[in-house]
């Protein structure tokens, strides 16, 4: 399996998948995550859309959410994945070697994205395990552990 975290593996940070080769590709829809998303620093989506250029991956800038421009794009499997510029960064471990500068790091987790035909169950659930709701905006809540 691999696992991707910063080197004390602090939480937030941490994110593992398992390899099944063979396996048919997955899809997105209603009633899981559909995608995963980073938090990194404001003012670092220029960068990272001329770092995908260079590195010829494709992603498209997503409209901002709860004030916080960002970018998507897929991996190889095609796991929706972002890029959420943020002004509450997690405390992560960056002193690793890399060619990003550490002021375009990523963060950790931003959050992620549920897709629910009804909200109720799944907020209860959430308030259960201590989360608020923080925000709302078009067809979409966040909810927050604080």
């Amino acid at each position: 399996h691999l696992y991707f975290g910063d080197r004390t593996g602090r939480p937030g940070t941490a994110i593992t998948f398992f390899a099944w080769p063979g396996a048919r590709r997955g899809t997105r829809g209603t009633g899981q995550v559909i995608s995963a998303s980073f938090a990194i620093p404001a003012s670092s989506v220029e960068y990272w859309k001329a770092r995908f250029a260079e590195h010829r991956v494709f992603c498209e800038e997503i409209p901002s959410r709860f004030n916080a421009p960002g970018l998507r794009f897929t991996d190889a499997d095609g796991l929706l994945l972002e890029l959420i510029e943020s002004t509450q960064l997690d405390d992560v471990d960056l002193e690793y070697e890399s060619d990003v500068p550490q002021k375009f790091a990523i963060h950790g987790f931003h959050a992620p994205t549920l897709e629910v035909q009804q909200t109720g169950p799944t907020e209860e659930l959430l308030k259960t395990l201590g989360f608020e709701l923080v925000g709302e905006g078009k067809s979409r809540r966040r909810l927050s552990v604080n």
